[in-house]
């Protein structure tokens, strides 16, 4: 079976989660028990990686990326239709 998954990464792992592309996931993320680990539904994180101390990693199926960002773009549209 084959998972397409996005990697989000955080600086903080609170807010700002962001897509990071597969070329730019680092290798400790890639490695198969961080793998394991994010399909599982965890956070990675490593200290003294980026600009706040550490990064956090997280994985969300592509399905649900593609909802999430469908939504923020309607919610987009309609607010800038109330501001017309």
């Amino acid at each position: 079976m084959k998972a397409e998954l996005v990697i989000l990464a955080s600086d903080n792992g609170r807010d700002g989660w962001a897509p990071v592309l597969p070329v730019d996931v680092p290798a400790w993320v890639r490695a198969p028990g961080n793998i394991a680990k994010l399909i599982a539904g965890h956070e990675c994180m490593k200290a003294n990686e980026g600009e706040k101390g550490s990064m956090w990693y997280r994985a969300i199926p592509a399905s649900d990326y593609a909802m999430i960002v469908a939504a923020q773009q309607r919610r987009a549209a309609r607010n800038a239709k109330r501001l017309h």
